[in-house]
């Protein structure tokens, strides 16, 4: 528990350096600025996830974490020069964020580590999302021309990036872990990319955060248990 502890503390202070220096040392759009919050955020609970042997110490810890951390993010937010620098786009976004991010870690872990018994499943969950998410959004805003989804507000070519990105991405995990038979795993990892692709291109408000792994992990958990 204590060893699990160190590696969290570790990676938060790790991660919170490096935002730290990468806002001091270089000017950066403000989508840029929320998907360098993003990749530190996917290190953060890679660690996490393998921080400790049982997924109830992992569950709980997470818990602890968004109790300690939402009132420090509510103190923030009265402080004008770091709210300045948080990368919202409406106020109380990033509050709302941590919400989403905590409770997807909860309930990915609860149903792939807890359920299935397999942590790995947790990961490929949180790749799925992500570096296609991060992809779906920078070159969607940057190439996006053909606009889809219920208010029109994303692209094609983010939404094929975002699959394209998740694809490459579950397939890469799955393939140096045991969950799935080798012959299986681009057919798996195909499904689970279209699944977080669709989920993330009609949800908004920044619940893709939540809906796209828990989607992408009850999908791997559904091919897991039809393929046992």
């Amino acid at each position: 528990m204590i060893k699990g502890l160190t590696i969290i503390f570790g990676s938060i202070l790790f991660v919170a350096l490096i935002i730290i220096s990468v806002m001091a040392l270089f000017k950066m759009p403000s989508e840029n600025r929320r998907k360098t919050f993003h990749f530190a955020f996917l290190f953060t609970v890679t660690m996490w996830l393998y921080a400790f042997d049982d997924w109830r110490y992992s569950v709980i810890s997470m818990l602890a974490f968004l109790v300690l951390a939402f009132p420090v993010l509510c103190v923030f937010d009265r402080i004008p020069f770091i709210a300045r620098h948080l990368p919202e786009r409406k106020k109380g976004e990033f509050k709302q964020s941590l919400i989403a991010a905590a409770s997807m870690y909860i309930i990915v872990v609860m149903i792939g580590w807890g359920l299935m018994k397999q942590r790995c499943l947790c990961l490929a969950a949180f790749y799925a999302w992500g570096p296609g998410d991060a992809a779906a959004a920078l070159i969607g805003k940057r190439y996006g021309r053909t606009k889809i989804g219920k208010q029109k507000k994303k692209s094609l070519e983010g939404s094929a990036s975002m699959f394209i990105i998740a694809f490459i991405s579950v397939y890469t995990i799955l393939s140096h872990n045991a969950a799935f038979p080798s012959d299986k795993i681009a057919i798996v990892s195909f499904f689970t990319a279209l699944v977080a692709a669709i989920v993330e291109l009609y949800t908004l408000s920044g619940y893709d955060t939540l809906f796209c792994p828990v989607s992408a992990v009850i999908t791997l958990s559904l091919f897991r248990h039809l393929m046992r």
